[in-house]
């Protein structure tokens, strides 16, 4: 039996019924922002963090979505060893955060202790023929889930404050996803009257309107997971990637239904690391392979900071609208719908600055660097000026290098192909964008390197010692709620029985996975010949200056 072709990319929802005079509306705190007489940079920053592009939709559900109060339910029930009020408990083991402040947003308000920062919220209502009137919240995932990250101290542990535009390298969807299906396959067998008893349990105050939503999404339910135990058997139809890494490919080719939804596609592994998203506007073309690049436009050239503009940053905004359909669940049309509101994100973005370096910076070490990096570096990852203890980024050549030079994992820049392409110039981009499949790499913006471990596209590297030092690589490294080593810069670790684990009495914030670097689309090989021309001493040069970045 097949399922249709509907992506249930995490299956958090998996619901599929129509109802009656159905309504969306945003989260309350969304909507203060949206009344709220905002600068156009604090726009971008509300619609960054909170704004659900759309994406609060029933088509949503069959996709990325989910009901809150239900996948709260299903987590208790995958993990009874909880607390009653499990919220943070629960969220905060796959890598979401529950921070205290917003470090680039001051005035940012948040959603409260029992709701993660990043996810998005919203209600849908409507009148059912025979329950009546109703409503459930509906969570998903925003910018911030991938791209809103907590900042490190002095220390190298995480402190309470929680920066937009950094990646997330402990947010693990996949076991999230896992935990949320295990759990769905336990209440699927409770009848309605069971579910009511352990919701109220969880929520005595509900309202009678709202249990009467989350039973008519509750019956859906019970047949969607059904279909899918019946079908391929697992939560997802792909791989979609461990603590710090997504499968955008993946996402985007199930959601445009390049993909048999009714099967698991093991050859479907193309994760990469979540980067930083400082510096989009130096970018000529998006995705590490440079694959999407504006219409009519080269897909590889030096950008300046003479020559980045208000226009090349709305390009990129219907670039970057492709990525809701895999983040967000969309299909193409809702994706188109999303430009504006992603075009005031870049409105933030284009002045997005990451977080100075908290620890100690040796200055005359630094300088030193410097040298070495505009001789060996410069040319690929770009000019950067400042101060000894701080660089902005100056030019980015957007230099491209093919995998038969680099030799890093080959899996990603091979999973995008022609036929994909095909499809997506037929969607609504195919009017604004120029897509390629490009067999390489695009080197990255370094920009905030020192807080996003692990690295290489594919995040196999767990610091930047190791990737100047490859024949010291570990071939398995704990990742996922780690601590920062300040002074390999990257995951704070220590190899025992043929692992790097965290140190000794370290205890991480959120679960952590061990990455093996010889499963498919996780080797760490690569990149090694130009540190071998590299002395010792500068490479403790180079290290030093790029904390400055």
């Amino acid at each position: 039996m097949k399922l249709p072709h509907t992506k249930y990319y995490l299956v958090l929802a998996l619901t599929s019924c129509f109802y009656a005079c159905m309504e969306t509306s945003h989260s309350g705190v969304y909507q203060k922002l949206l009344e709220s007489d905002l600068s156009p940079l604090e726009s971008g920053k509300a619609k960054f963090l909170y704004g659900d592009m759309g994406g609060i939709f029933p088509h949503t559900l069959k996709t990325n979505a989910f009901v809150y109060k239900i996948t709260v339910l299903a987590l208790k029930e995958a993990d009874s060893s909880l607390p009653d009020k499990p919220a943070p408990s629960l969220f905060a083991k796959y890598g979401f955060a529950f921070p205290k402040k917003v470090w680039n947003w001051e005035k940012a308000p948040l959603p409260g202790d029992d709701k993660p920062t990043g996810l998005i919220f919203g209600k849908i209502s409507g009148t059912h023929p025979t329950k009546g009137k109703y409503y459930f919240e509906v969570a998903d995932f925003g910018c911030g889930s991938c791209h809103g990250s907590l900042l490190y101290g002095k220390d190298g542990n995480p402190t309470g404050q929680y920066a937009l535009g950094m990646p997330n390298a402990s947010l693990n969807l996949d076991a999230f996803a896992h935990d949320v299906f295990k759990g769905y396959r336990i209440i699927i067998q409770w009848s309605n009257k069971m579910f009511e008893q352990r919701m109220l349990a969880l929520y005595p105050e509900i309202p009678k309107q709202e249990m009467a939503g989350l039973k008519i999404v509750f019956h859906s339910m019970k047949k969607q997971v059904k279909k899918i135990i019946e079908t391929r058997g697992v939560v997802a139809s792909y791989k979609i990637g461990g603590p710090g890494m997504v499968n955008g490919i993946g996402a985007i080719k199930s959601g445009l239904g390049m993909l048999d939804n009714s099967v698991y596609n093991k050859s479907e592994v193309s994760l990469v690391n979540i980067p930083a998203l400082a510096g989009r506007s130096y970018r000529s073309s998006l995705l590490v392979s440079g694959n999407y690049t504006p219409l009519n436009n080269d897909f590889f050239y030096e950008i300046s900071s003479k020559d980045t503009n208000y226009q090349h940053d709305q390009e990129m905004a219907v670039i970057i609208s492709l990525f809701t359909i895999g983040t967000m669940g969309y299909n193409a049309e809702m994706a188109k719908k999303s430009i504006p509101d992603i075009k005031k994100v870049m409105d933030f973005l284009s002045k997005l600055e990451t977080p100075p370096f908290p620890g100690t910076i040796n200055v005359e070490k630094s300088e030193k660097g410097r040298v070495v990096f505009q001789r060996d570096c410069q040319s690929c990852h770009g000019k950067y000026e400042g101060t000894p203890l701080r660089n902005a980024l100056a030019s980015f050549p957007n230099k491209f290098i093919p995998v038969t030079e680099i030799k890093t994992d080959s899996v990603r820049c091979m999973a995008l192909t022609g036929d994909n392409i095909k499809k997506l110039h037929k969607i609504y981009l195919g009017k604004y964008v120029d897509a390629r499949v490009n067999k390489g790499y695009v080197a990255p913006i370094l920009s905030g390197l020192w807080a996003t471990a692990p690295y290489l596209h594919n995040g196999s590297v767990p610091t930047i010692w190791h990737l100047m030092h490859p024949e010291s690589r570990p071939g398995k490294f704990y990742c996922g709620g780690h601590g920062l080593d300040y002074e390999k810069l990257g995951i704070r670790g220590e190899m025992r029985d043929g692992i790097y684990k965290y140190p000794e009495g370290y205890r991480p914030f959120s679960d952590y996975e061990i990455y093996d670097t010889k499963e498919t689309g996780l080797s760490n090989s690569g990149h090694a010949e130009q540190f071998e021309q590299l002395t010792e001493q500068e490479k403790d040069y180079l290290l030093e200056f790029l904390k400055t970045l």
